[in-house]
């Protein structure tokens, strides 16, 4: 017997063998692995960049087309680059056939930005 308090488990008392006992002991261990999951989440969520759509405003040079300038600054977030295309000419109210030297576009494109959380003020 004193072997084994002293090297038995030493939950054996808290996880009893009753139905209660039981039930207590699997909210304890699901409360635990919600918090593990939520700490896990909120640690690593400041450390990932996200996407975040921007425009800017491009002056057409001669011999520029729209899918020129569509291919600089395309990325995945548009779907394909005909999609891409077509976003251009919705926010501009043109069609990609009809781009004038001298005029000015208005080109989204997404950057990676990160939490305020994770930026470094060393």
């Amino acid at each position: 017997m004193y072997n084994q308090i002293m090297f038995g488990n030493p939950f054996a008392g808290f996880f009893q063998k009753s139905k209660s006992g039981f039930l207590h002991g699997m909210l304890i261990v699901f409360v635990l692995a919600v918090c593990v999951c939520f700490l896990g989440h909120h640690v690593t969520k400041a450390d990932r960049p996200h996407s975040q759509k921007l425009i800017t405003k491009v002056e057409v040079k001669a011999g520029d087309s729209v899918w020129q300038i569509a291919e600089q600054y395309y990325s995945s977030e548009f779907g394909s680059l005909n999609d891409y295309i077509q976003e251009i000419e919705d926010i501009n109210g043109i069609s990609a056939e009809y781009v004038q030297a001298g005029g000015c576009l208005t080109i989204p494109y997404y950057e990676e930005s990160y939490d305020e959380t994770s930026i470094n003020y060393q």
